[in-house]
């Protein structure tokens, strides 16, 4: 790879950029997502857009929070259309007005502080109450790690992007993927994760210029070279895993569970990278825009209350999330219920021990840092 490669500053096309990655996502798909009620005869209609990763979670409790509704509002009848959608598609597409969304829910607060800097940067106003927390709140996550097999990683012991670059470097044709930064949340922690490991930074340090360091680009090179492709979702990359032809997938601590209840023979297990890790903390928010009405927002209000109780938060367990309040634990039947789930057998840690990087990402390395992987990823 040439050592003068000059990262692209598309600032001025960035407009256009959000209009053709939307229409990317239209060719993808955006999946029908669970309608509850008409919203013609129900006395409020509740939209919202959320990752997928939480989807069976969320399906698994919306017909419960349609009652626990109307049983708290004497009953009151609330229609709800909630989708899947993916993080960045679901930002672009309430920034260009093609969805209109009361509550939504990307899979990592990095978004959440993208889409209000880019709302505040055209329309001069803030979308995204960012630190009310009665419109703003986190209650589940799930951590980014590097997936890799029991028997792999026994020889070549990674533990951080530096063993995976060495591993990488080796004779050894490393197989490797993650999802790509520019259609994926998980894709996109990848990369701003490897360069605050090369720094040795937090990720809300890394500044512009840090994008343009040679060796960071060379090294950067070393492993992204190693990728036998790049998937538009994480789901997909961790089904893929489970055909055993990749030895390292750059996935979500929950999808280390599904590849292995998808696997006979062999154990996959979650590597907690000793740097940092970033969360997919499933931020739930409420929109400020003018379309939201006064009874909307009230609706809003009272599902995400719902969403924090502990008989909800413990349903997540068996997906794969973590309680971002580990008061939950203290009782012994929810803690006996994340005990199950959360230990070696599944390939996971139960407690987690290393640094967790701020989502605060700097808004010029936001904009750049797919270009940063475009002039380093495996061509």
């Amino acid at each position: 790879m040439s050592s003068n490669i000059r990262i692209k500053h598309r600032y001025k096309r960035k407009f256009g950029a959000f209009i053709i990655i939307f229409l990317v996502g239209l060719g993808i798909g955006i999946p029908v997502g669970i309608m509850l009620g008409s919203s013609e005869t129900a006395d409020v209609t509740l939209t919202m857009i959320y990752s997928s990763e939480k989807r069976a979670w969320i399906e698994s409790i919306v017909s419960e929070f349609v009652n626990w509704y109307s049983a708290k509002n004497g009953g009151e009848t609330i229609a709800v259309n909630f989708r899947p959608m993916g993080s960045r598609s679901m930002c672009i597409s309430t920034i260009t007005g093609e969805i209109r969304p009361v509550i939504l829910s990307p899979a990592s607060s990095i978004w959440i502080y993208y889409l209000n800097n880019e709302w505040n940067r055209i329309f001069k106003t803030n979308l995204i109450n960012i630190s009310n927390s009665e419109e703003n709140i986190r209650i589940i996550y799930s951590p980014f790690v590097i997936g890799t097999w029991e028997d792999f990683n026994n020889t070549y012991g990674i533990t951080s992007f530096n063993d995976l670059r060495n591993v990488a470097v080796q004779s050894f044709n490393l197989r490797l993927s993650h999802t790509d930064p520019q259609l994926s949340n998980s894709g996109y922690m990848a990369v701003v994760m490897e360069v605050a490991s090369f720094f040795k930074k937090n990720t809300s340090e890394i500044i512009l210029n840090d994008l343009l360091n040679n060796s960071l680009r060379v090294w950067m090179h070393d492993i992204e070279g190693e990728c036998e492709f790049y998937g538009k979702s994480t789901g997909f990359l961790a089904h893929r895993a489970m055909d055993q032809t990749l030895d390292v997938f750059m996935i979500y601590e929950n999808l280390v569970i599904n590849i292995n209840n998808g696997v006979s023979g062999r154990k996959a297990i979650a590597i907690y990278p000793r740097d940092g890790t970033l969360l997919a903390d499933h931020p739930f928010t409420i929109l400020k825009g003018s379309w939201v009405s006064k009874k909307q927002y009230e609706a809003a209000k009272q599902f995400l209350e719902f969403l924090q109780l502990n008989s909800t938060i413990k349903e997540a367990f068996q997906y794969g999330f973590r309680p971002y309040n580990p008061k939950i634990l203290l009782n012994a039947t929810y803690n006996s219920t994340f005990n199950s789930i959360f230990n070696y057998g599944n390939g996971l840690k139960r407690d987690l021990t290393i640094p967790l990087y701020n989502p605060a990402i700097q808004s010029d390395v936001f904009k750049y840092l797919p270009d940063l992987w475009l002039v380093t990823k495996a061509k």
